[in-house]
């Protein structure tokens, strides 16, 4: 069983985009591609003080005769720490971007984390009140499937869409306002 750490930011779009989720313990991406790991997990500080740290021990080792060994066993040593401490300057990342960790969450793999997480939340993510972000009638981004009230019926006459506004019902795939699942966004 992994855990992850889930981080929200307070101004990310309501589609769930906002969350992300970093397992806890060894980042084997550190330890073997070193700053590729950093450059694709774009932490730019650690990845700017990596490629210092590597131009410095190549110089020392330059200047000062040191045995071959030595400069390849400290950047072996280096990549290592990054194996240790890579997912930690995720989170130290994340924080500096003004994201918030919300929870700790067991699960085999980030799929099944994020069904978890979702699953249990209490409330549906906080939305701003600008058009364009799509609400259920029954509120929420993840809501049940709404019921019809009256059994369905459409008075004659009247646009399918309007009657399916009026008594609950998700908007249908064909629908022109929707694309897939979600809603297009307003300009």
């Amino acid at each position: 069983m992994r855990i992850y750490t889930v981080h929200y930011r307070k101004d990310a779009p309501a589609d769930g985009e906002g969350f992300v989720f970093v397992r806890e313990g060894f980042a084997w991406g550190g330890l073997i591609f070193g700053w590729l790991w950093l450059l694709y997990r774009r932490l730019w500080i650690p990845l700017v003080l990596w490629i210092a740290a590597a131009v410095l021990l190549g110089a020392f080792a330059e200047a000062s005769q040191v045995d071959e060994a030595v400069p390849v066993i400290v950047a072996f040593a280096m990549q290592l720490w990054l194996g240790f401490e890579g997912n930690d300057l995720r989170r130290w990342a994340l924080e500096r971007k003004a994201y918030v960790a919300v929870d700790l969450v067991a699960a085999p793999d980030r799929a099944t984390a994020e069904r978890i997480f979702f699953s249990r939340r209490k409330g549906p993510v906080d939305l701003s009140e600008e058009t364009g972000n799509w609400v259920s009638p029954s509120g929420g981004v993840w809501p049940k499937r709404p019921r019809p009230r009256d059994g369905g019926a459409v008075p004659a006459g009247s646009d399918p869409k309007d009657a399916a506004a009026r008594h609950g019902v998700w908007p249908r795939r064909d629908d022109e306002r929707v694309l897939g699942l979600f809603p297009k966004p307003q300009a």
